[in-house]
């Protein structure tokens, strides 16, 4: 049975760190967005009345944590009756769409001193949005990624970060779900141009040493599997996978 919650459910957050990264993403958007009323979060429920599933949905992009055990087909049937656009979920789900995979990494290492990464100005937002423009899919066009990240970073829940070459922003990191004791570092990319010159890694740096001011004690990346050795290489413990589906 899945039912509509108005409180998040802590005990998500008791889990292994897999169980904590996903949870993370969940928490910060029902946090930041929960005001807004196109943000819903649900639990699906066992035979015993236990919680086996957190499902949010955001305007049509869900994020699921499941238990295992939980009943993934009605889990699949439900979120197909709501029209989904995107669904993130740390197991198999049998939506019947485009599925994407890749895995879930863990900091593990101190964070290292950065050299020139810093947060980027209100004024240069656009730059970045750029930047992911030429390097990702499927980015949300200006208006609607702006508002949505000034949102989050207002309600201390993002933060944006670039390396300049001159006066453009050719490197940049984002930490958009950020919680009181965990945060998703992601949109990682550099400028063809400026790649393998450690812009990147510069990034990533001045957000865990931010997250380490913060005492956020855990970070985390989604990435995919041709980045798996580039993050191994910087600290970073692989400790499962998440599956994407794309309508």
């Amino acid at each position: 049975m899945i039912k509509t919650v108005d409180i998040y459910n802590n005990d998500f957050r008791k889990g292994d760190k897999l169980y904590r990264s996903f949870s993370t993403r969940i928490e910060s958007i029902f946090g930041s967005e929960q005001s807004i009323s196109d943000v819903l979060l649900y639990e699906q429920y066992d035979e015993n009345g236990n919680a086996s599933a957190l499902i949010l949905n955001s305007s049509g992009s869900f994020i699921v944590l499941v238990d295992p055990g939980s009943d993934v087909d009605e889990i699949g049937d439900f979120i197909c009756a709501c029209a989904f656009s995107s669904v993130l979920s740390n197991v198999p789900l049998p939506i019947g769409s485009s599925e994407n995979s890749g895995y879930v990494m863990h900091c593990c290492v101190k964070p290292k001193p950065y050299i020139s990464a810093d947060f980027v100005e209100t004024q240069e937002v656009g730059k970045i949005h750029r930047l992911l423009k030429e390097n990702f899919d499927n980015v949300p066009e200006f208006p609607l990624w702006y508002a949505d990240m000034l949102h989050r970073i207002r309600r201390k829940t993002a933060v944006l970060v670039g390396s300049k070459n001159g006066s453009e922003i050719v490197s940049s990191a984002t930490c958009s779900f950020i919680t009181d004791d965990s945060a998703i570092i992601n949109c990682v990319c550099t400028s063809p141009d400026h790649r393998k010159k450690g812009l990147a890694c510069d990034c990533i740096n001045r957000i865990l040493c931010y997250l380490t001011e913060r005492e956020v004690g855990n970070a985390f990346v989604f990435c995919r599997k041709k980045m798996l050795s580039f993050y191994e290489n910087r600290g970073f413990e692989n400790i499962g996978e998440w599956y994407e589906y794309l309508r």
